[in-house]
């Protein structure tokens, strides 16, 4: 009667105490049931499992080589165990009282998976035969002795597998070794060896392009490599050796390509210049040529063919920049003929031409370098530490406030900008940009699809930068400028861009610039009686509070972006 009961009451359940090879099941509904068994077939399967044959030692697991539990039986008998007729299911479920009741499971392998897993081990580095091979000695192409390898056959692995049936902990197993003989005999080897010595014994004259060279046998013998086993087993020349030797050998005929190239037309429109691929040798397929010239001996240089060179910048890369029309012009006027207007005219000539393709950034100090008198930079009033000094380099800084103002408004981006520290009126207010080296820098990034020439010209008394590309943009607008006190006498101006797509997107950025109120006069210094912070033009200066605590204002010139706070204004600037 309570075995009656019981039964009942775990109807779709397994019954008390019971497990699944030392897993406790008892009172699991089937699903929970069944992912439990799933739990202990995963980690049957990946139980360790070490084959040894001779002196050679195999790993691998129990799942790899085909053996699995059978889950749906296991989850059967567990839901079963306490179930069916009295006469054979009292005495597990009387027993499950004082004791639990333990479901083993049924262990399967798959033939197909433990062949083809002692296969993949017998074909490892211990498995494999070595084949004789062909090496270079004193001179002469010689034989490099082979030997047997080990095999493990499926057929002694699967019956001592299965007498271990379930087990979590690791097996190994001893089986016998198979021995594998290589393909290739010592005699069909030296045979080869002989051949290939009696075809490279003399020299041979090979060209490429304008370049010829004689190649001598300890030259040809260098190529030599085995091919094939068995009675197939003969030499061929390395193909990679061959092209890698050759194209220092007749370097001479190389001809390097020449990329491609963007400048103005005479009416100022962008023209390009076709690229020209380049030729060098050896075209693949070198060795094959020169193997059978050794078989045929020809009486003139053996002609080799020249591979391709690509140009850096192809036409057609060139086409799909669009580089086509002029996407912002930005000018700047200086009195002409000061010593630095000579480095606004260096930095100009080295800056035309250059290509910022999609994604990619321009650092000018990278491109322009330290600005030294041997590099043709010229002595020139700079601003350094608040004050107006002269440095090698100085007045660079017009070019950079220049290259600023087009990039600004051909809506690129801006990875790192600073403004000088002393406003100069022949300059944008608040949209301006100064470098030094090392810090501060200006660097802009091409955002956009298509790619950017820079084209700088200029006179005695300007300077203006032209950007090419494919226009996006309808309009770039300044937005209302506001001025905040910076310490307790510098001015922190604030600038919005407004860039209006063709498509009518509307961006918005911000960017800053922070004004010393006078030379000398650093942000922290107190305002000198009678001097006021340098005010938006048209607006009232930033009040300055009677005892104002400086707020802080570090950042780093390197990392400065539009939308963070402003620059720091005590670095050298030019």
């Amino acid at each position: 009667m309570l075995w009656a009961l019981d039964a009942s009451a775990h109807d779709g359940t397994v019954g008390h105490h019971v497990s699944v090879e030392g897993v406790d099941v008892s009172g699991a509904p089937r699903d929970e049931l069944a992912a439990r068994v799933a739990g202990l077939a995963n980690r049957f399967e990946a139980t360790p499992v070490i084959i040894t044959a001779g002196s050679h030692t195999y790993h691998s697991t129990e799942g790899d080589l085909g053996l699995s539990i059978d889950q749906a039986r296991a989850v059967d008998e567990a839901l079963a165990a306490h179930r069916g007729s009295l006469l054979t299911s009292f005495p597990r479920w009387f027993g499950s009282l004082i004791g639990t009741t333990t479901v083993r499971v049924a262990v399967t392998v798959d033939e197909g998976r433990l062949e083809a897993e002692v296969a993949r081990l017998s074909s490892g580095p211990a498995g494999s035969a070595l084949e004789p091979s062909l090496t270079l000695r004193d001179g002469q192409i010689v034989v490099r002795a082979g030997g047997p390898g080990s095999a493990v056959a499926p057929a002694t692995v699967r019956p001592l597998l299965e007498s271990r049936g379930f087990t979590l902990d690791p097996v190994a197993i001893t089986v016998p070794e198979q021995v594998r003989a290589p393909a290739t005999s010592t005699e069909q080897a030296q045979s080869a060896a002989d051949a290939a010595n009696a075809l490279t014994g003399q020299s041979i004259d090979v060209s490429a392009g304008p370049a010829t060279t004689t190649l001598t046998p300890a030259q040809l013998r260098r190529w030599v490599v085995a091919d094939g086993q068995g009675p197939s087993f003969g030499f061929s020349l390395d193909p990679d050796l061959v092209v890698a030797d050759l194209s220092l050998l007749l370097r001479a005929g190389t001809s390097g390509p020449v990329d491609a190239s963007i400048t103005l037309d005479p009416h100022g429109h962008p023209t390009i210049t076709p690229s020209v691929d380049g030729a060098a040798c050896c075209a693949p397929g070198a060795g094959d040529v020169l193997l059978a010239a050794l078989h045929a001996r020809p009486t003139g240089p053996v002609a080799l063919a020249m591979r391709p060179v690509a140009p850096g910048l192809s036409t057609a890369a060139a086409q799909a920049l669009g580089i086509n029309e002029v996407v912002s012009s930005f000018t700047t006027h200086h009195p002409c003929c000061a010593p630095r207007v000579s480095n606004i005219h260096r930095a100009a000539d080295l800056v035309r031409g250059v290509i910022l393709r999609p994604g990619q950034s321009l650092s000018f100090n990278d491109f322009l370098g330290q600005r030294t008198a041997d590099k043709g930079w010229v002595d020139a009033p700079s601003i350094i530490d608040g004050k107006l000094e002269d440095s090698i380099g100085g007045g660079i800084s017009q070019f950079m406030t220049t290259m600023f103002n087009a990039a600004w408004f051909a809506g690129l981006d801006f990875d790192t900008y600073q403004s000088h520290s002393l406003y100069i009126t022949r300059y944008p207010f608040g949209r301006e940009a100064t470098i030094s080296w090392t810090a501060p820098d200006l660097k802009i990034r091409d955002s956009t699809p298509y790619g950017v020439m820079i084209w700088p010209t200029y006179t005695d008394t300007s300077i203006t930068i032209t950007l090419y590309s494919t226009r996006l943009l309808a309009k770039v607008e300044q937005g209302p400028q506001t001025a905040t006190l910076s310490g307790k006498s510098c001015s922190s101006i604030t600038t919005p861009r407004i860039r209006t797509y063709l498509d009518g997107t509307v961006k918005n950025d911000v960017f800053y610039a922070r004004y010393q109120a006078k030379e000398g006069v650093l942000c922290n210094d107190p305002l000198p009686a009678g001097v006021s912070p340098v005010a938006v033009p048209g607006q009232p200066p930033p009040s300055v509070p009677p005892s104002a605590t400086p707020p802080s204002t570090a950042t780093s010139p390197s990392t400065t972006r539009p939308g963070t706070t402003p620059p720091p204004t005590t670095a050298p600037k030019k």
